[in-house]
């Protein structure tokens, strides 16, 4: 049986669309516990640890 390896380079496009997704991932966490720390209202901090779960 012939096992040929493929490992294929991502191109310029595609690390452009990882990195991307990476950072607003990224951002979005820091938003999120930041909002976390600063909310008062006591019904909207469940819908915003939700958020931080889902993420």
């Amino acid at each position: 049986m012939d096992q040929t390896q493929h490992n294929p380079r991502l191109n310029s496009s595609e690390f452009s669309q990882l990195w991307t997704s990476y950072m607003q991932d990224s951002m979005t966490i820091c938003t999120t516990k930041y909002f976390m720390q600063i909310v008062d209202d006591a019904d909207i901090r469940p819908v915003i640890q939700q958020a931080l779960t889902l993420v």
